[in-house]
């Protein structure tokens, strides 16, 4: 879309807004290499570690105050491992979804 003379003012602020739109997506760096697939990495085993951490204090703290030792702490981490997979598997499917994405862009299959 172009200025015209006739235009409303909305529909140049359209205008100014979609050029500006077109010329920030030419400039956004595309990161690729081993950089981001080790964050990714890290990403990954994030999830997986915060799971069991959180799981397994969570049955600590409760073990300590109702003195049921070591039963809310193994059920807890079980939890706990399970929740970090299931974030393991979500940040998976998201890292797939977004490299299709990107395939799709670059007019890969």
């Amino acid at each position: 879309m172009e200025d015209k003379p006739g235009q409303s003012p909305l529909d140049k602020l359209e205008s100014r807004l979609e050029r500006i739109r077109e010329a920030q997506e030419k400039k956004k760096p595309r990161y690729t290499g081993s950089g981001k697939a080790m964050g990714l990495a890290f990403r990954i085993i994030a999830e997986l570690v915060i799971g069991i951490l959180v799981g397994t204090a969570m049955g600590w703290f409760l073990d300590d105050w109702l003195g049921t030792a070591p039963w809310f702490m193994i059920v807890f981490f079980i939890l706990g491992f399970v929740a970090g997979l299931i974030n393991v598997y979500r940040a998976a499917g998201q890292m797939t979804t977004e490299a299709g994405e990107t395939n799709a862009e670059n007019g890969r299959k």
